[in-house]
């Protein structure tokens, strides 16, 4: 397959354009992206790990931009494809955490446990193309995307051709108010320290939810956006992700051990157990030390400053 770049950055030519024009390209862009990499997944995923990867991160960008443009889609038909793209990333879980290792030990000083390690990592990792592969069929070949697709159109054509003058907001509005809501969830589930890690899970949810939509609607703002605002948040976003795997690491050894026969196995997951751990504990006290109160506080007000607009109507 001919090599097809996406941009996560979407442009509206247009803040004052139709919404419903903005909102049914950016929702087919999205999703194009998603079954491009779909295929690529299945085919060539051994190989090109990133395209695992891309297709993780193009989901929940499609799934972003469906919940961006709530109110001018039809409820049942938008949970219908927010269902399969969910499904889709779902599918493709266990195989990113286990590229992201094999990635992790192969650039480690080469050792007999590293290397049987590894070997142990690559045998589970080809188990993983199965969920992926059948994902891929179930939706007949990624099709049934673009059916869905069709339904939603539907919709935006019975909107463009309506009176909607004075019921809905322009797309400045519309960014705005999603930015200052979802910024506000992430930065209130900052506000106190945690090393739990279901609290710094949903922390990361959020996080990664308001930078898809920055880039959904980068183009109304200045360039500090894109150059200050998204950077910091990528920053705390790339430390939260790496406390993450480490947690995810964790609760995956704790089953290994537990579930595995090989006894020379078991000795590496235990050994790795206590290194990771201490890992962890390295990991998180450099994240408390990168994000201390004042930090995200100044961050917030920087965030509550570019969404704040005395004509936006808030989304509930």
């Amino acid at each position: 397959m001919a090599k097809k770049a996406f941009n996560k950055w979407s442009t509206v030519l247009q803040p004052s354009e139709n919404i419903e024009l903005i909102a049914a390209n950016d929702i087919h862009y999205k999703t194009a992206a998603v079954q491009h990499y779909l295929k690529l997944a299945v085919k060539e995923s051994i190989k090109k790990t990133s395209n695992v990867h891309q297709l993780r991160a193009w989901s929940r960008r499609a799934v972003v931009t469906l919940n961006f443009y709530k109110d001018y889609l039809q409820k049942s038909r938008a949970s219908k494809l927010k269902r399969l793209l969910n499904s889709i990333r779902k599918s493709t879980n266990y195989a990113r955490d286990l590229d992201v290792l094999i990635e992790q030990y192969k650039s480690e000083k080469s050792s007999a446990h590293n290397k049987k390690f590894i070997k142990f990592l690559k045998s589970e990792r080809e188990k993983c193309q199965q969920p992926i592969y059948d994902t891929y069929m179930d939706l007949n070949k990624g099709k049934v995307l673009s059916k869905r697709l069709r339904f939603i159109d539907e919709k935006f054509h019975a909107l463009a051709g309506a009176d909607l003058e004075g019921s809905y907001l322009t797309f400045e509005q519309l960014a705005k108010s999603n930015i200052r809501k979802l910024s506000t969830k992430f930065f209130d589930s900052m506000d106190t320290f945690s090393t739990n890690s279901k609290e710094l899970h949903k922390s990361r949810v959020h996080g990664k939810r308001l930078r898809y939509t920055m880039e959904l609607t980068a183009s109304i703002f200045d360039n500090e956006f894109k150059t200050l605002l998204y950077k910091d948040l990528s920053n705390i976003l790339s430390m939260l992700g790496k406390v993450n795997d480490s947690f995810v690491f964790q609760r995956q050894l704790e089953f290994w051990i537990n579930n595995t026969n090989n006894l020379d196995l078991v000795c590496i997951f235990q050994e790795l157990y206590e290194t990771n751990n201490s890992r962890l504990d390295l990991l998180l006290e450099q994240l408390n030390e990168h994000c201390p109160p004042q930090h995200i506080k100044l961050l917030r007000e920087r965030f509550y400053g570019i969404s704040t607009d005395s004509q936006i109507k808030e989304v509930a």
